[in-house]
């Protein structure tokens, strides 16, 4: 249990706003975990945004394609934007190619982008 709880690892960055970093393969039970699991802490922190950040995910099938937008989706109806960094080309065909609508969602290339996106740009020093 604890291993599953860090394999999903939702990060508070700032109040309201939380990172969900994800790395390596995802698989039909990951994915559904993810899911299962970011939509409990998001309601357990309190989040209204959270970054889905998919620079570690190394595989883009049609299947993580479509659990990723399925879990923005679910956290839509709990009142959280889903901001989406680091999708990779194969997952980018991917999503073309099951017709999944973008317009609904925000994507950024970077972290830095998503965060400037959402009103916390570089910190300047003084």
């Amino acid at each position: 249990m604890a291993l599953d709880e860090l394999s999903v690892p939702n990060v508070p960055v700032f109040d309201g706003v939380a990172l969900l970093p994800l790395v390596g393969d995802i698989d039909t039970n990951r994915a559904q975990m993810i899911i299962n699991q970011t939509m409990q802490r998001a309601t357990e922190l309190e989040i209204s945004k959270l970054i889905l950040d998919l620079s570690g995910v190394s595989f883009g099938d049609t299947m993580v394609a479509n659990h990723i937008f399925k879990l923005a989706d679910g956290l839509s109806l709990l009142g959280v934007k889903t901001i989406i960094t680091g999708i990779s080309p194969a997952i980018a065909q991917t999503s073309v190619q099951l017709d999944i609508k973008l317009e609904r969602l925000v994507t950024c290339a970077t972290l830095k982008q998503a965060l400037a996106n959402i009103g916390y740009g570089l910190l300047q020093e003084t």
